[in-house]
Protein backbone atom coordinates (compact mmCIF):
# COMPACT_ATOMS: atom_id res chain seq x y z
CA UNK A 1 0.00 0.00 0.00
CA UNK A 2 1.65 3.71 -0.80
CA UNK A 3 3.54 3.82 -3.88
CA UNK A 4 7.08 5.56 -4.47
CA UNK A 5 7.08 9.22 -6.00
CA UNK A 6 9.00 9.30 -9.11
CA UNK A 7 11.62 11.83 -8.01
CA UNK A 8 14.32 10.87 -5.34
CA UNK A 9 13.59 12.01 -2.12
CA UNK A 10 15.92 13.85 -0.13
CA UNK A 11 15.58 11.08 2.65
CA UNK A 12 14.82 7.59 3.41
CA UNK A 13 13.43 6.76 6.66
CA UNK A 14 13.78 2.93 7.43
CA UNK A 15 10.75 1.53 9.66
CA UNK A 16 10.65 -2.11 10.66
CA UNK A 17 7.16 -2.85 12.43
CA UNK A 18 6.32 -6.11 15.01
CA UNK A 19 3.87 -5.78 17.72
CA UNK A 20 3.91 -1.87 18.75
CA UNK A 21 0.43 -1.68 16.99
CA UNK A 22 0.24 1.12 20.07
CA UNK A 23 3.29 3.26 19.04
CA UNK A 24 3.53 2.73 15.33
CA UNK A 25 1.09 5.71 14.69
CA UNK A 26 3.07 8.07 16.88
CA UNK A 27 6.28 7.62 14.97
CA UNK A 28 4.75 8.08 11.86
CA UNK A 29 3.45 11.57 12.75
CA UNK A 30 6.93 12.30 13.99
CA UNK A 31 7.92 11.87 10.80
CA UNK A 32 4.87 13.96 9.18
CA UNK A 33 6.02 16.92 11.64
CA UNK A 34 9.18 17.39 9.94
CA UNK A 35 9.70 20.98 8.67
CA UNK A 36 11.39 19.84 5.72
CA UNK A 37 8.80 17.76 3.50
CA UNK A 38 11.11 15.77 1.17
CA UNK A 39 11.28 12.51 2.67
CA UNK A 40 9.71 9.42 2.41
CA UNK A 41 8.91 6.63 5.12
CA UNK A 42 9.37 2.67 4.35
CA UNK A 43 7.53 1.02 7.00
CA UNK A 44 7.89 -2.95 7.17
CA UNK A 45 4.52 -5.19 8.51
CA UNK A 46 6.93 -7.64 9.74
CA UNK A 47 4.77 -9.96 10.94
CA UNK A 48 1.33 -9.92 8.41
CA UNK A 49 -0.73 -7.86 11.40
CA UNK A 50 -3.88 -6.88 10.41
CA UNK A 51 -4.28 -3.60 12.95
CA UNK A 52 -0.35 -2.76 11.50
CA UNK A 53 -1.57 -2.83 8.40
CA UNK A 54 -4.47 -1.06 9.23
CA UNK A 55 -2.91 2.00 11.38
CA UNK A 56 0.09 2.34 9.01
CA UNK A 57 -2.12 1.59 5.57
CA UNK A 58 -4.64 4.32 6.71
CA UNK A 59 -1.64 6.99 6.61
CA UNK A 60 -0.37 5.87 3.58
CA UNK A 61 -3.56 6.41 1.96
CA UNK A 62 -3.50 9.65 3.26
CA UNK A 63 0.28 10.34 2.21
CA UNK A 64 2.04 8.89 -0.57
CA UNK A 65 5.57 9.13 1.09
CA UNK A 66 4.57 6.62 3.30
CA UNK A 67 5.29 2.90 2.14
CA UNK A 68 3.49 0.52 3.67
CA UNK A 69 5.53 -3.20 2.78
CA UNK A 70 4.25 -6.37 4.45
CA UNK A 71 5.91 -9.74 4.84
CA UNK A 72 6.09 -12.43 7.38
CA UNK A 73 8.25 -11.93 10.17
CA UNK A 74 11.80 -12.27 9.11
CA UNK A 75 13.13 -10.65 12.32
CA UNK A 76 14.56 -7.40 12.77
CA UNK A 77 17.31 -7.68 10.42
CA UNK A 78 14.84 -8.88 7.51
CA UNK A 79 12.72 -5.89 8.36
CA UNK A 80 15.27 -3.83 7.86
CA UNK A 81 17.15 -4.97 4.73
CA UNK A 82 13.60 -5.23 2.92
CA UNK A 83 12.76 -1.82 3.72
CA UNK A 84 16.22 -0.07 3.04
CA UNK A 85 15.32 -2.54 -0.57
CA UNK A 86 11.59 -0.64 -1.14
CA UNK A 87 13.74 2.92 -0.15
CA UNK A 88 15.36 5.25 -2.90
CA UNK A 89 16.07 8.53 -0.60
CA UNK A 90 19.57 10.17 -1.03
CA UNK A 91 20.29 9.81 2.90
CA UNK A 92 18.96 6.83 4.80
CA UNK A 93 17.78 6.91 8.43
CA UNK A 94 16.68 3.81 10.41
CA UNK A 95 13.78 4.56 12.92
CA UNK A 96 12.15 2.46 15.91
CA UNK A 97 8.67 2.07 15.33
CA UNK A 98 8.11 2.89 18.46
CA UNK A 99 10.72 5.92 18.68
CA UNK A 100 10.16 9.55 17.55
CA UNK A 101 12.34 12.15 15.02
CA UNK A 102 11.86 15.93 15.66
CA UNK A 103 10.60 18.06 13.46
CA UNK A 104 13.91 19.63 12.90
CA UNK A 105 15.68 16.33 12.05
CA UNK A 106 15.38 16.26 8.14
CA UNK A 107 16.50 20.24 8.08
CA UNK A 108 19.31 19.98 10.49
CA UNK A 109 20.91 16.90 9.35
CA UNK A 110 20.36 17.34 6.04
CA UNK A 111 21.31 20.84 5.80
CA UNK A 112 25.26 19.23 7.28
CA UNK A 113 25.24 16.55 4.52
CA UNK A 114 24.58 19.12 1.78
CA UNK A 115 27.38 21.66 3.14
CA UNK A 116 29.61 18.89 4.04
CA UNK A 117 30.60 16.36 1.09
CA UNK A 118 33.21 14.88 2.91
CA UNK A 119 31.01 13.78 5.00
CA UNK A 120 29.69 9.76 4.90
CA UNK A 121 27.17 9.96 8.32
CA UNK A 122 25.94 12.42 10.52
CA UNK A 123 24.10 11.30 14.04
CA UNK A 124 22.87 13.54 16.88
CA UNK A 125 22.01 13.47 20.32
CA UNK A 126 18.05 12.46 21.37
CA UNK A 127 15.94 12.26 24.31
CA UNK A 128 14.84 9.70 26.32
CA UNK A 129 11.34 8.81 26.91
CA UNK A 130 9.51 6.81 29.75
CA UNK A 131 7.61 4.39 27.97
CA UNK A 132 5.05 4.03 31.08
CA UNK A 133 4.37 7.35 31.20
CA UNK A 134 5.19 9.32 28.14
CA UNK A 135 7.37 11.82 30.17
CA UNK A 136 11.09 13.24 28.97
CA UNK A 137 13.53 11.83 30.92
CA UNK A 138 16.15 14.23 32.65
CA UNK A 139 19.20 12.88 30.76
CA UNK A 140 19.96 12.70 27.35
CA UNK A 141 21.13 9.39 25.35
CA UNK A 142 24.74 11.09 25.31
CA UNK A 143 24.31 12.37 28.89
CA UNK A 144 23.27 9.26 29.98
CA UNK A 145 26.00 7.73 28.53
CA UNK A 146 28.73 10.00 30.22
CA UNK A 147 29.75 11.06 27.00
CA UNK A 148 30.44 14.84 26.46
CA UNK A 149 28.81 17.52 24.41
CA UNK A 150 30.27 16.43 21.06
CA UNK A 151 32.12 18.79 18.41
CA UNK A 152 30.74 18.91 14.97
CA UNK A 153 33.37 19.43 13.93
CA UNK A 154 34.89 16.26 15.26
CA UNK A 155 35.52 13.30 13.42
CA UNK A 156 34.82 10.02 14.92
CA UNK A 157 37.58 7.54 15.05
CA UNK A 158 37.81 4.22 15.14
CA UNK A 159 38.86 3.85 18.57
CA UNK A 160 36.49 5.91 19.90
CA UNK A 161 33.82 3.92 18.60
CA UNK A 162 35.57 0.57 19.85
CA UNK A 163 35.60 2.05 23.28
CA UNK A 164 33.28 4.78 23.50
CA UNK A 165 29.38 4.86 23.39
CA UNK A 166 27.99 3.76 21.01
CA UNK A 167 26.64 7.39 18.53
CA UNK A 168 22.59 7.19 18.46
CA UNK A 169 21.55 4.99 16.04
CA UNK A 170 19.18 7.49 14.59
CA UNK A 171 21.36 9.21 12.36
CA UNK A 172 21.85 9.86 8.29
CA UNK A 173 23.86 8.20 6.18
CA UNK A 174 24.74 8.90 2.36
CA UNK A 175 22.84 5.92 0.13
CA UNK A 176 26.20 4.92 -1.47
CA UNK A 177 27.90 4.62 1.56
CA UNK A 178 24.71 2.77 3.53
CA UNK A 179 24.39 -0.04 0.46
CA UNK A 180 28.17 -0.82 0.66
CA UNK A 181 27.74 -0.67 4.29
CA UNK A 182 23.97 -0.90 5.30
CA UNK A 183 23.00 -5.00 5.21
CA UNK A 184 22.04 -6.23 8.46
CA UNK A 185 22.39 -10.12 8.98
CA UNK A 186 20.92 -11.71 12.31
CA UNK A 187 23.60 -12.31 14.06
CA UNK A 188 24.51 -8.62 14.75
CA UNK A 189 21.08 -6.85 14.65
CA UNK A 190 21.29 -6.50 18.72
CA UNK A 191 23.80 -3.87 17.48
CA UNK A 192 23.20 -3.17 14.23
CA UNK A 193 23.99 0.80 14.77
CA UNK A 194 27.13 -0.41 16.18
CA UNK A 195 27.70 -3.01 13.19
CA UNK A 196 26.99 -0.01 10.95
CA UNK A 197 29.30 2.73 12.21
CA UNK A 198 32.28 0.86 13.01
CA UNK A 199 31.93 -0.53 9.49
CA UNK A 200 31.69 3.16 7.86
CA UNK A 201 34.66 4.48 10.14
CA UNK A 202 36.93 1.31 9.30
CA UNK A 203 36.45 1.88 5.26
CA UNK A 204 37.93 5.14 6.11
CA UNK A 205 34.62 7.40 5.71
CA UNK A 206 34.11 10.71 7.98
CA UNK A 207 31.12 10.63 10.59
CA UNK A 208 30.12 13.72 13.11
CA UNK A 209 27.72 14.08 15.99
CA UNK A 210 25.98 16.78 16.71
CA UNK A 211 25.28 18.22 19.94
CA UNK A 212 21.29 19.00 19.33
CA UNK A 213 18.70 16.09 20.69
CA UNK A 214 16.61 15.92 17.42
CA UNK A 215 14.90 12.41 18.04
CA UNK A 216 13.56 10.70 20.86
CA UNK A 217 14.08 6.99 22.11
CA UNK A 218 11.66 5.26 24.17
CA UNK A 219 12.84 4.11 27.40
CA UNK A 220 11.56 0.66 28.45
CA UNK A 221 11.57 -0.56 32.32
CA UNK A 222 12.91 -4.23 32.82
CA UNK A 223 13.21 -6.26 35.51
CA UNK A 224 16.59 -7.68 36.05
CA UNK A 225 15.38 -11.32 35.06
CA UNK A 226 14.86 -10.62 31.99
CA UNK A 227 17.15 -7.55 31.83
CA UNK A 228 20.25 -9.24 32.96
CA UNK A 229 20.47 -12.08 30.45
CA UNK A 230 20.05 -9.67 27.47
CA UNK A 231 22.79 -7.57 28.60
CA UNK A 232 25.05 -10.24 28.93
CA UNK A 233 24.41 -11.21 24.94
CA UNK A 234 24.61 -7.97 24.25
CA UNK A 235 28.41 -7.71 25.52
CA UNK A 236 29.37 -10.82 23.47
CA UNK A 237 27.88 -9.50 20.43
CA UNK A 238 29.40 -6.27 20.92
CA UNK A 239 32.62 -7.45 21.78
CA UNK A 240 32.16 -9.51 18.29
CA UNK A 241 31.84 -6.63 16.67
CA UNK A 242 34.40 -4.34 18.16
CA UNK A 243 36.88 -7.78 17.30
CA UNK A 244 35.86 -7.72 14.15
CA UNK A 245 36.69 -4.05 13.03
CA UNK A 246 39.92 -4.00 15.06
CA UNK A 247 41.07 -6.81 13.00
CA UNK A 248 41.28 -4.92 9.98
CA UNK A 249 42.62 -1.88 11.17
CA UNK A 250 46.18 -0.68 10.52
CA UNK A 251 45.71 1.99 12.90
CA UNK A 252 48.31 1.79 15.68
CA UNK A 253 45.66 3.16 18.39
CA UNK A 254 43.21 0.59 17.91
CA UNK A 255 44.88 -2.58 19.79
CA UNK A 256 45.01 -0.52 23.35
CA UNK A 257 41.58 0.65 22.67
CA UNK A 258 39.92 -2.98 21.81
CA UNK A 259 42.18 -4.17 24.95
CA UNK A 260 40.31 -1.42 27.39
CA UNK A 261 37.00 -2.33 25.95
CA UNK A 262 37.64 -6.23 26.53
CA UNK A 263 38.53 -5.24 29.93
CA UNK A 264 35.33 -2.97 30.66
CA UNK A 265 33.03 -5.70 28.84
CA UNK A 266 34.80 -8.91 31.23
CA UNK A 267 34.05 -6.81 33.65
CA UNK A 268 30.66 -5.89 33.36
CA UNK A 269 29.84 -9.25 31.96
CA UNK A 270 30.99 -10.37 35.91
CA UNK A 271 28.67 -7.34 37.37
CA UNK A 272 25.54 -8.64 35.81
CA UNK A 273 26.44 -11.81 35.80
CA UNK A 274 26.85 -12.22 39.28
CA UNK A 275 23.94 -10.10 39.88
CA UNK A 276 21.75 -12.82 37.33
CA UNK A 277 23.50 -15.89 39.50
CA UNK A 278 22.50 -14.63 42.66
CA UNK A 279 18.91 -13.88 41.48
CA UNK A 280 18.31 -17.36 40.05
CA UNK A 281 19.78 -18.25 43.73
CA UNK A 282 23.26 -19.63 42.66
CA UNK A 283 25.25 -18.49 45.22
CA UNK A 284 28.42 -19.78 44.46
CA UNK A 285 28.17 -18.40 40.43
CA UNK A 286 27.35 -15.57 41.58
CA UNK A 287 30.36 -15.29 43.98
CA UNK A 288 32.65 -16.73 41.09
CA UNK A 289 31.43 -13.67 38.84
CA UNK A 290 31.80 -10.84 41.12
CA UNK A 291 35.61 -12.21 41.68
CA UNK A 292 36.04 -12.20 38.15
CA UNK A 293 34.81 -8.45 37.87
CA UNK A 294 37.11 -7.41 40.90
CA UNK A 295 39.58 -8.66 38.64
CA UNK A 296 39.24 -6.09 36.16
CA UNK A 297 38.34 -3.00 38.03
CA UNK A 298 37.52 -2.11 41.10
CA UNK A 299 34.80 0.88 41.83
CA UNK A 300 31.80 1.33 44.28
CA UNK A 301 29.48 0.30 42.19
CA UNK A 302 31.69 -3.32 41.68
CA UNK A 303 32.47 -3.02 45.60
CA UNK A 304 28.90 -2.57 46.12
CA UNK A 305 27.38 -5.63 44.05
CA UNK A 306 29.91 -7.80 45.74
CA UNK A 307 29.28 -6.40 49.25
CA UNK A 308 26.07 -8.03 48.87
CA UNK A 309 26.86 -11.45 46.80
CA UNK A 310 29.86 -12.44 49.17
CA UNK A 311 28.29 -10.91 53.01
CA UNK A 312 25.00 -11.27 52.11
CA UNK A 313 23.43 -13.11 49.54
CA UNK A 314 20.53 -14.61 51.28
CA UNK A 315 19.21 -11.07 52.68
CA UNK A 316 20.11 -9.22 49.51
CA UNK A 317 18.12 -11.79 47.62
CA UNK A 318 15.19 -11.50 49.94
CA UNK A 319 14.91 -7.28 50.20
CA UNK A 320 15.24 -7.52 46.11
CA UNK A 321 12.36 -9.51 45.84
CA UNK A 322 10.40 -7.99 48.70
CA UNK A 323 10.93 -4.41 46.76
CA UNK A 324 9.47 -6.12 43.69
CA UNK A 325 6.78 -7.74 45.05
CA UNK A 326 5.48 -3.95 46.99
CA UNK A 327 4.42 -2.85 49.99
CA UNK A 328 1.67 -5.30 52.10
CA UNK A 329 -1.94 -4.93 51.35
CA UNK A 330 -3.80 -2.95 53.78
CA UNK A 331 -5.48 -3.96 56.50
CA UNK A 332 -9.24 -4.06 56.25
CA UNK A 333 -11.24 -1.44 58.03
CA UNK A 334 -12.58 -2.34 61.57
CA UNK A 335 -15.68 -2.48 61.77
CA UNK A 336 -17.58 1.03 61.82
CA UNK A 337 -15.42 2.78 60.08
CA UNK A 338 -15.73 4.04 56.59
CA UNK A 339 -14.48 2.13 54.06
CA UNK A 340 -11.49 4.18 52.15
CA UNK A 341 -12.49 5.40 48.66
CA UNK A 342 -11.92 3.19 45.97
CA UNK A 343 -9.37 4.16 43.78
CA UNK A 344 -9.51 4.79 40.26
CA UNK A 345 -8.73 1.65 38.01
CA UNK A 346 -5.57 1.96 36.20
CA UNK A 347 -4.70 1.85 32.79
CA UNK A 348 -2.38 -1.35 31.67
CA UNK A 349 0.43 0.13 30.15
CA UNK A 350 2.43 -2.08 27.22
CA UNK A 351 6.55 -1.88 27.80
CA UNK A 352 7.96 -0.63 24.65
CA UNK A 353 9.01 -2.92 22.40
CA UNK A 354 11.33 -2.03 19.23
CA UNK A 355 11.77 -3.69 15.66
CA UNK A 356 15.13 -2.67 14.82
CA UNK A 357 17.23 -2.00 18.57
CA UNK A 358 15.65 -4.28 21.40
CA UNK A 359 15.40 -2.10 24.51
CA UNK A 360 18.64 -2.39 26.36
CA UNK A 361 19.47 -1.70 30.12
CA UNK A 362 22.87 -1.21 28.23
CA UNK A 363 24.51 -0.90 25.60
CA UNK A 364 21.55 -2.42 23.19
CA UNK A 365 19.26 -5.55 24.94
CA UNK A 366 18.75 -8.18 21.72
CA UNK A 367 15.82 -10.38 21.79
CA UNK A 368 16.10 -14.28 21.67
CA UNK A 369 14.46 -14.26 18.17
CA UNK A 370 15.47 -11.31 16.66
CA UNK A 371 12.36 -9.45 17.28
CA UNK A 372 11.27 -8.62 20.87
CA UNK A 373 7.69 -9.73 22.52
CA UNK A 374 5.62 -7.14 23.34
CA UNK A 375 4.95 -6.91 27.20
CA UNK A 376 2.43 -5.13 29.78
CA UNK A 377 2.44 -4.35 33.25
CA UNK A 378 0.02 -2.05 35.27
CA UNK A 379 1.32 0.62 37.26
CA UNK A 380 3.13 -0.42 40.70
CA UNK A 381 3.12 1.28 43.80
CA UNK A 382 6.46 2.21 44.88
CA UNK A 383 7.97 -0.35 47.69
CA UNK A 384 8.80 0.84 50.71
CA UNK A 385 12.05 2.83 51.45
CA UNK A 386 14.38 0.32 53.13
CA UNK A 387 13.63 -2.67 50.79
CA UNK A 388 14.11 -0.51 47.74
CA UNK A 389 17.42 0.92 48.73
CA UNK A 390 19.49 -2.29 49.20
CA UNK A 391 17.24 -3.76 46.59
CA UNK A 392 18.55 -1.08 44.50
CA UNK A 393 21.92 -1.79 45.25
CA UNK A 394 21.35 -5.54 44.43
CA UNK A 395 20.10 -5.04 40.79
CA UNK A 396 22.31 -1.70 39.89
CA UNK A 397 25.00 -1.39 42.33
CA UNK A 398 24.03 2.64 42.96
CA UNK A 399 22.35 4.45 45.27
CA UNK A 400 21.60 7.66 43.32
CA UNK A 401 18.77 10.84 44.57
CA UNK A 402 15.64 10.06 42.24
CA UNK A 403 15.34 13.38 39.76
CA UNK A 404 13.47 10.89 36.98
CA UNK A 405 9.87 9.12 37.21
CA UNK A 406 11.36 6.22 35.17
CA UNK A 407 11.16 2.69 37.21
CA UNK A 408 14.34 1.12 37.73
CA UNK A 409 15.67 -3.00 37.64
CA UNK A 410 14.66 -2.79 41.35
CA UNK A 411 11.18 -1.51 41.31
CA UNK A 412 11.66 1.83 42.96
CA UNK A 413 11.88 5.44 41.63
CA UNK A 414 15.41 5.90 43.25
CA UNK A 415 17.66 6.52 40.21
CA UNK A 416 18.18 9.90 38.65
CA UNK A 417 19.47 8.30 35.12
CA UNK A 418 17.81 6.08 32.68
CA UNK A 419 19.49 2.45 32.95
CA UNK A 420 20.45 2.27 29.07
CA UNK A 421 23.93 2.99 27.73
CA UNK A 422 24.74 1.83 24.57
Amino acid sequence: MGHHRQERPRFSFLSTAYRTEHAVSGMITSVLAQTDPDWELVVVDNGMSDEMARIVGSHAQRDARIVLVRQPNRGAAGGINRASAESSGRYVTLLNSDDRVLPDFCARLGDVLDSRPDLAAVTCDAWFTDAATGERLPASYLENAGAPAPDPEHVLTLPELIEGPCPYYTGAVRREVWDAHGHVDDAGVTVADLHLFLRIVAAGHRMVTLPERLASYTQAPQSLSRGGPAVLAVEQARERAVRAAAAHSDDPAVPAALERELRRSRHRRGVVGARVALFEGDVPAARARVRAALRERIDPRTLAVAAAVLLAPGPTRWAYRRARAGPSPRRPPRSGSPAPRAEPAQPVRRASTTSLLPRPIRRNSPSAAGQPRASSRSTRPEPSAPWSKVACIFATGEVMRCTSTMLTPCGARTCSRPRSVK
